[in-house]
C-alpha cells in the first residue's frame, strides 16, 4: 500500500473521511468536503453523479488511479467507489503524502 493510501486510513481513523458514494454526495452538498477522491473503475452514473455535484457546489475532486478496492482496503472497506477529506489539515498531509510517493 502506498503513502498516500495509508494516509487515506488515517484521516479515517481521525474521524474526517466521508466514506461511499451517498455519504460524499451529502458533504458535497452541505459543503464539509475539501477533495473528493474518485476511484478509477468507478461506475460511469456515479462518476456523473459526483462530478456534476462537485462542479455545481464548487468542490474540488481528483481521479488518483486507485481502484474501488484500493481505496475500500484503505479505510477498511471491501470496495469504495469515493471518498472525500473534510479537514484542511489532514488535507496538506495527504497531498504531502501523495507528492513524496511520485
Amino acid at each position: 500500500m502506498d503513502k498516500a493510501l495509508s494516509m487515506l486510513g488515517l484521516v479515517k481513523r481521525a474521524g474526517a473521511l466521508l466514506v461511499g458514494t451517498n455519504s460524499v454526495l451529502d458533504g458535497i452538498k452541505l459543503k464539509k468536503t475539501k477533495l473528493v477522491i474518485i476511484a478509477s473503475d468507478a461506475a460511469e452514473n456515479t462518476l456523473k453523479r459526483i462530478t456534476d455535484k462537485c462542479n455545481y457546489y464548487n468542490a474540488e475532486y481528483e481521479q488518483l488511479g486507485y481502484t474501488m478496492e484500493e481505496l475500500g482496503s484503505a479505510v477498511g472497506k471491501e470496495q469504495s467507489s469515493a471518498v472525500a477529506i473534510t479537514d484542511n489539515n489532514l488535507l496538506i498531509g495527504f497531498r504531502k503524502s501523495r507528492n513524496s510517493a511520485e
